[in-house]
C-alpha cells in the first residue's frame, strides 16, 4: 500500500513512481545515503594484520569445533 509506504519518516527508503524513475532515464541508480553505522575503511588497519588476526579466529574455532566432534564422537 503506497500510503502505508510514504507514512515510514526513515530517509534512507524512498517510495518512488514509475514516473520518478522514467524521469532518471529508467536509471535505478539513486545515490546512497551514508550510514554512520558502516565502519570506515581508513580504521580497520592493514589488510595483512586484517587477514592474520582472521586466520586466528578461525583457527580457534576449528580447534573449539574439534574438540566438540571428539566430545560427541
Amino acid at each position: 500500500d503506497q500510503d502505508k509506504r510514504k507514512s515510514i519518516a526513515d530517509e534512507r527508503w524512498q517510495c518512488l513512481t514509475r514516473a520518478d524513475i522514467a524521469a532518471k532515464n529508467d536509471s535505478l541508480d539513486l545515490g546512497l545515503i551514508a550510514d554512520e553505522n558502516l565502519v570506515n575503511s581508513a580504521d580497520l588497519g592493514e589488510p595483512l594484520e586484517i587477514a592474520e588476526e582472521a586466520r586466528d579466529v578461525l583457527e580457534n574455532i576449528a580447534r573449539e569445533l574439534d574438540l566438540i566432534i571428539k566430545t560427541l564422537g
